[in-house]
């Protein structure tokens, strides 16, 4: 997967291009760049739906298991 952002600044080869003077320097931007991604990644996978599969094992979950009683 490649992880291409919108802004201009999302590149990490910028850090490297001169943002050395900012507090922090260039590792500051490239883990600003990585948390950006991450939580892009991360909203991304939020808005897809549940596969039906995946729902129905969810589902059995629920479900009382016969010939076992709450305890353990």
């Amino acid at each position: 997967m490649v992880m291409t952002g919108s802004d201009p600044g999302d590149d990490p080869r910028d850090a490297a291009a001169g943002k050395a003077g900012r507090p922090g320097g260039a590792g500051a931007h490239k883990h600003d760049w990585i948390a950006r991604q991450l939580r892009r990644v991360y909203d991304e996978a939020l808005e897809e739906e549940i596969p039906p599969e995946m729902l129905a094992i969810l589902g059995k979950l629920d479900e009382p298991t016969p010939g076992r009683e709450g305890g353990a």
